[in-house]
C-alpha cells in the first residue's frame, strides 16, 4: 500500500455559491477533466437533487503506467464551503482509501483548496513520488478552467444554475 497526498490552491473569479454548486456537480466532472475523470454516474441524490452516491470510472497515470479505475464514491458537502469525496470500500477486506476534498473560500476572490488523499495498492516498482500533488494540481486547474472560462465552462454553469435554484428552493 502506497500512501498519496496532496494539495492545490488557488483564485476564481466565481463567487462561492457558484463554485459549490459546480464542484458538487459530480456527474460534470468528465466534462471538465476528461484525460482522467473518465465517467460520471451518479448512484443515489438526496431530497434537493444533489448528489449522494457516485460511480466513476478514472484514469491513473504513474510514470509510463495508465490504467482506468472504477470506484463508487460517497458525496458529502457543507453547503457553499466544502464538496468531500469519499470512495467506498468494496468489502471489508479492501483497504484502499480515496478522498477528494474541495474546499471553498469566499472571496472575492473565491478561494479554492483541493486535497487529495489515498490509500492504493500500487506495486513496488512504480514510482509515486509527486504523483499527489501533480493529481492535485491537474483537478485544480481543470476546476479553475471550468469557473472562469475554458472548456466544460458553458455545461458546468448550465448545471450549477440547476444546482444553486434547487438548493435555493429546498
Amino acid at each position: 500500500m502506497k500512501d498519496l497526498r496532496g494539495q492545490a490552491t488557488g483564485t476564481v473569479s466565481a463567487d462561492a455559491e457558484h463554485c459549490f454548486a459546480v464542484l458538487l456537480a459530480v456527474d460534470d466532472y468528465p466534462t471538465a477533466y476528461p484525460e482522467v475523470i473518465r465517467r460520471v454516474e451518479v448512484l443515489e441524490r438526496a431530497r434537493d437533487g444533489s448528489p449522494r452516491l457516485a460511480w466513476a470510472t478514472v484514469r491513473v497515470s504513474v510514470g509510463p503506467v495508465q490504467r482506468d479505475f472504477e470506484l463508487t464514491a460517497k458525496v458529502s458537502r457543507e453547503r457553499n464551503r466544502l464538496v468531500r469525496l469519499t470512495r467506498v470500500p468494496n468489502d471489508r477486506s479492501d483497504r484502499e482509501r480515496v478522498t477528494l476534498t474541495w474546499q471553498i473560500s469566499p472571496g472575492p476572490p473565491t478561494r479554492l483548496t483541493v486535497r487529495l488523499r489515498a490509500r492504493l495498492d500500487v506495486p513496488r516498482v512504480i514510482p509515486t513520488q509527486g504523483a499527489g500533488p501533480a493529481a492535485a494540481r491537474s483537478l485544480l486547474e481543470a476546476a479553475v478552467r471550468t469557473l472562469d472560462g475554458g472548456p466544460g465552462q458553458a455545461a458546468a454553469r448550465r448545471r450549477g444554475s440547476r444546482a444553486i435554484a434547487s438548493a435555493r428552493s429546498s
